[in-house]
């Protein structure tokens, strides 16, 4: 039974299946959801940048309907973590084309200062253990 279940394992495993996430990002946003969109973004970023086909050099395409798709993020949470992240200036947002598509543009140097300021806060609290 076991020789059987492994090429369905495999099958079922592939990297495609697979959500990767920052434990930092997560340990920051303290909220799955938005650390999960958060990696979508920056996963999506990085398609399109192999690609070549990001517009002006940084801004990317995803649909709401798309993330909830392949994170079951619902359209009103994701709307709220747009709303956050735009207002901690970690993305931008933009409607362009026709029919208009939302665009993402992740903002790496806000993003890198959040972060670095977070570690540094936390590397200077003491251990519980």
């Amino acid at each position: 039974m076991s020789k059987e279940f492994l090429p369905l394992f495999v099958e079922l495993s592939r990297p495609d299946d697979y959500w990767i996430i920052s434990k930092l990002f997560l340990r920051y946003f303290k909220d799955l959801e938005k650390t999960l969109f958060l990696s979508k973004l920056i996963s999506k970023y990085h398609l399109f940048k192999t690609k070549g086909t990001l517009i002006d050099g940084e801004w990317f395409y995803l649909t709401y309907d798309k993330i909830k798709e392949s994170t079951y993020i619902t359209i009103h949470k994701q709307r709220q973590i747009v709303k956050d992240f735009t207002s901690l200036g970690i993305i931008n947002t933009s409607m362009k084309g026709l029919p208009a598509k939302q665009y993402y543009r992740i903002n790496t140097e806000i993003l890198t200062v959040l972060m670095s300021e977070y570690t540094c806060e936390t590397s200077n609290k003491p251990s519980d253990s």
